[in-house]
């Protein structure tokens, strides 16, 4: 790394190229420091740095989580300043999940219902999910997540057969 730094003409010299080569591996490591502290200034490429981050943005470090769980969580806490519209929890949810849902307001209960179809993406973030959803709603909005699984179901209406949804509350 540092030889190739200097002239071909310095290069020649045995004394100058015994001293590069004994500062070379401090040098590496200095820019290997380098490069990993500039990647903690990312969210999608901290490590150690995700403690930041998480204090940063009011989150309670849990190390428990995978790294990526913990990079959703502070993305959508991040993203969390748009208003809270029936669009944005939606798109929370789909974000987190990786699965398609349906938002459905109820004014005058107070609440809201989050119909996620299960049939795609994944499952695993569901509790993380729920906090999220959580900290973006209104505190006076209570909120109800439903799962809904696919279930092939057969209908004679003539001649047509219908794929159905088979609703399985959590």
């Amino acid at each position: 790394m540092l030889a190739e730094l200097i002239p071909e003409r310095l290069r020649k010299i045995p004394e100058l190229m015994a001293v590069i080569q004994a500062e070379e591996p401090e040098a590496q490591a200095a820019y290997d420091a380098t490069v990993d502290f500039l990647a903690q200034l990312n969210v999608d490429t901290a490590t150690w740095g995700l403690d930041l981050w998480e204090f940063e943005y009011g989150i309670q470090t849990d190390a428990s989580k995978s790294l990526d769980a913990r990079r959703t969580a502070l993305k959508a806490k991040m993203r969390g300043a748009a208003t809270t519209t029936r669009e944005e929890v939606k798109r929370q949810v789909e974000l987190i999940l990786q699965c398609h849902c349906t938002v459905v307001e109820w004014p005058d209960q107070y609440s809201v219902q989050i119909l996620i179809y299960a049939d795609t993406g994944t499952l695993d973030k569901l509790e993380e999910c729920g906090k999220v959803v959580r900290s973006i709603l209104p505190a006076h909005l209570a909120f109800e997540m439903q799962l809904l699984y696919p279930e092939e179901t057969s209908q004679y209406c003539g001649f047509a057969v219908h794929m159905g949804w088979h609703l399985t509350i959590d």
